[in-house]
């Protein structure tokens, strides 16, 4: 199933704040000139700026390969060739860049959530437009597209256990399919209550490590919807 993986996203979500876009030309001469950083500017090509003051360091049409720089967070994507290597390069490398040298570096703190999206895709997708069918008592079938989104709160042993805390994790699930391609997303959230001064006291590591089990728990009911074998 993780050769179906076709994007890593990270998100770091702070208490909204207009110092990050502030500081947001600083942290992209960082990110694209310092010696400690593993990005450059072959790395990524372009900066583009939003209406706010926030950076979107990106490589053009190449692929959905991004950092995101805004008022509310900080958020890597990387297009995946091979999972096994590029989520070490994410766990190795990337992602403590951010967190020491973006994060840390810049005495960013007040985090509210983490966030990890993996992203399915899969061609000729064996799945089927039953659910349209079964919801419009049949008078539907043979979707032109269809998105199903649903989630999951699951809560945490340290919120339920550690009086005054209320941390909990969320799933989210969307399902994008097109009547031949099925794309399906999982977005795993640990939100934080009280909010987290620290970044390190997230853990983000942990985080993404944990999240990347879960995704893998989920393969028994994703595996049906890989692509159709072809018969002959």
């Amino acid at each position: 199933m993780k050769n179906h993986i076709k994007n890593i996203t990270v998100g770091i979500r702070f208490v909204r704040t207009f110092h990050l876009p502030e500081i947001a030309g600083k942290i992209t001469d960082d990110v694209l000139r310092s010696s400690k950083s593993p990005f450059d500017e072959k790395f990524f090509e372009f900066v583009a700026r939003d209406r706010e003051g926030g950076r979107i360091l990106h490589r053009g049409e190449v692929d959905n390969t991004r950092l995101i720089i805004n008022k509310d967070d900080i958020i890597f994507s990387l297009d995946v060739e091979d999972f096994d290597d590029d989520y070490k390069k994410m766990k190795d490398t990337y992602l403590p860049y951010i967190i020491d040298h973006v994060v840390g570096g810049n005495q960013l703190n007040r985090i509210q959530r983490l966030g990890a999206i993996f992203r399915h895709g899969f061609e000729n997708s064996s799945f089927s437009d039953n659910t349209v069918k079964s919801i419009t008592d049949d008078k539907i079938d043979s979707p032109n597209d269809l998105i199903i989104r649903f989630s999951k709160k699951i809560g945490t042993m340290e919120g339920q256990a550690v009086r005054g805390k209320h941390d909990y994790k969320n799933a989210i699930f969307t399902l994008e399919y097109d009547s031949r391609n099925l794309f399906i997303d999982i977005d795993y959230q640990q939100y934080f209550h009280p909010i987290k001064e620290d970044i390190r006291d997230t853990k983000p590591i942990d985080f993404l490590n944990s999240a990347k089990s879960y995704i893998e728990n989920q393969y028994s009911w994703l595996e049906k919807y890989k692509p159709k074998e072809k018969n002959g």
